[in-house]
């Protein structure tokens, strides 16, 4: 790759420091972030996540949502131990994977209460911040926002149930009242939860746009102007290859992109490997990024096993070159030297080098 130029190593220094300092939003200096545990989902953000804003997770089924925000609190928890608190409302009893085998810890909690409407949601949530001590930090995930009916809605719901069983008209629809809900509740809770340095994660289900038009967006999701308002950081999920062994499939590989990004820089993305019974394979992921090994349409190169990668002059196949890593304990020297491709990668991209300042 070269030695990177001072301008370069500086950039890189900052954008590493970001973990532990902050960056890009006004109001980022009185932020504190972590790693999501993926070093590509943190340079896709910005330098990792931080406590007192909303991050929105969107993707299909199946694309390794449950799992990022269970990385997500497993990376937390080993930084911040016991002053670090979580609530994964789990309202589609979908999580189904045996987190205690994968990251050492329940992540959903048993007695979590049951959650069906935006207005028992925003009850359960002002409980759970009042609670919080001011040493304390907060990571709330309700999976997902799709899954919230309101009061209202039930309400027309049952009446239009009985309508149709008096055989009498049950025309009519069940109105805004969610999302005129969710928008107050919003704008009311917003500053409580960066008071109580909460991270909320709202995860999301994409939904197929019916007559987008061959150049308009073909997912959307749910929450409306709300969501993508008050939102800092909406990440999209996408598969882009799925991988297996004897028979068997036992990972995905997954585009992360953001869509809106408030504390670092907007639309990047990036590709992360999962595996099911293990979690985000960090090293793996880091590899294919800094030797290239991923298309550009994000699929991994043909005979990868076969291309020799060279590592401080030892040369290596990428299956040797993981071993080699682990089993030296060079994790952190892999993730510095991704964190500099990605800075070289920032710099070339720039179009305001040697620029004047206006101001």
């Amino acid at each position: 790759m070269g030695r990177p130029k001072k301008e370069q190593v500086e950039q890189i220094e900052d954008m590493a420091g970001q973990i532990e300092e902050g960056c890009g939003e006004s109001d980022s200096r009185d932020l504190e972030f972590f790693s999501t545990g993926c070093d590509i989902f943190d340079l896709v953000i910005g330098g990792g996540l931080p406590f007192g804003k909303l991050f929105n997770l969107i993707g299909d089924s199946s694309t390794g949502k449950s799992f990022f925000v269970s990385e997500i609190i497993a990376s937390a928890r080993k930084k911040y131990g016991n002053k670090l608190k979580w609530k994964y409302l789990d309202c589609e009893a979908g999580y189904s994977f045996d987190s205690k085998a994968i990251w050492g810890f329940n992540v959903v909690n048993e007695n979590n209460p049951i959650i069906e409407t935006v207005e028992e949601f925003a009850i359960e949530i002002r409980k759970t911040l009042s609670n919080i001590k001011p040493d304390e930090k907060l990571i709330y995930v309700i999976d997902s926002y799709d899954s919230l009916s309101s009061e209202d809605e039930k309400e027309q719901y049952n009446d239009k149930l009985d309508a149709i069983e008096k055989g009498k008209d049950a025309s009519g629809s069940y109105g805004m009242a969610k999302a005129k809900f969710i928008n107050s509740f919003f704008r009311m809770m917003i500053r409580e939860i960066k008071e109580k340095n909460c991270l909320f994660i709202v995860v999301s289900q994409t939904r197929d746009v019916v007559g987008g038009g061959m150049y308009g967006p073909k997912k959307q999701r749910n929450g409306g102007s709300a969501l993508d308002f008050y939102s800092s950081v909406i990440i999209w999920l996408k598969v882009l290859e799925k991988y297996g062994k004897a028979g068997r499939q036992t990972g995905i590989s997954v585009e992360i992109k953001n869509s809106k990004n408030k504390i670092g820089v907007p639309f990047r993305k990036g590709v992360a490997d999962i595996i099911f019974n293990f979690g985000c394979d960090n090293v793996a992921s880091n590899i294919k990024f800094l030797y290239d090994l991923i298309t550009p349409e994000g699929k991994v190169r043909e005979k990868i096993d076969r291309i020799e990668l060279e590592w401080d002059g030892n040369k290596m196949p990428y299956r040797k070159l993981i071993d080699f890593i682990e089993e030296n304990n060079l994790e952190e020297e892999l993730t510095k030297r991704v964190y500099e491709k990605w800075g070289e990668l920032e710099n070339k991209a720039s179009d305001t080098e040697g620029r004047k300042r206006r101001y």
